[in-house]
C-alpha cells in the first residue's frame, strides 16, 4: 500500500474492547470495500487481548486505519474518532460488523452526495443463507 493519502470522502470510527476477532474480521470488510478514500479510526478503550499490538501493525500496512487508545466508553469513543475527521461524511461500526456488500461505502457517500440536505442515513446489511465464517451468502444493503 502506498503511503500516500488520498483525499478521503468519510470518516469511519470503531469503538472495541477486547473482541480482537471480530474487529479484525471488520477491518478486513472495510479494507476490502470498492471504494477506498475513507479514514478509519480505530479507539480502544483498554483490550488486553492484543488489540493494540494487531491493530498498529494493521494501520502499519495501511494508513488508512489509525489506532487511537481512549478510555471511556463507545460513545467517548466514537466522538474521538470524530474529532479527528478531516470529511463530511462520519461513519460509526460496531466492532462486530462486517460489510458483506463490497458498494457499501461507495453507497453511503453516494447518498449524501445525491441529496446535499441529508443529515442521517441507517443501514442495515443482511445476508442469505448460512454465511458463517467461509465469507459465503448474499450480502443485500438496504437503507
Amino acid at each position: 500500500m502506498s503511503n500516500e493519502r488520498p483525499m478521503s470522502k468519510l470518516t469511519i470510527a470503531i469503538p472495541t474492547y477486547n473482541r480482537l476477532e471480530v474487529l479484525m474480521d471488520c477491518l478486513r470488510s472495510i479494507q476490502t470495500q470498492t471504494m477506498t478514500s475513507y479514514e478509519c479510526y480505530v479507539i480502544d478503550d483498554g483490550s488486553d487481548d492484543g488489540t493494540q499490538e494487531t491493530v498498529r501493525a494493521f494501520a502499519n500496512d495501511d494508513n488508512r486505519f489509525h489506532y487511537i487508545m481512549l478510555r471511556g466508553g463507545a460513545v467517548n469513543g466514537r466522538n474521538a474518532g470524530f474529532k479527528r475527521a478531516k470529511t463530511d461524511i462520519l461513519v460509526t461500526f460496531d466492532d462486530d460488523v462486517e460489510l458483506v456488500n463490497p458498494n457499501t461505502l461507495a453507497f453511503i457517500v453516494q447518498q449524501f452526495e445525491r441529496d446535499p440536505n441529508l443529515g442521517v442515513l441507517g443501514l442495515s446489511e443482511y445476508f442469505q443463507g448460512d454465511r458463517g465464517r467461509d465469507g459465503q451468502g448474499t450480502g443485500t444493503t438496504d437503507t
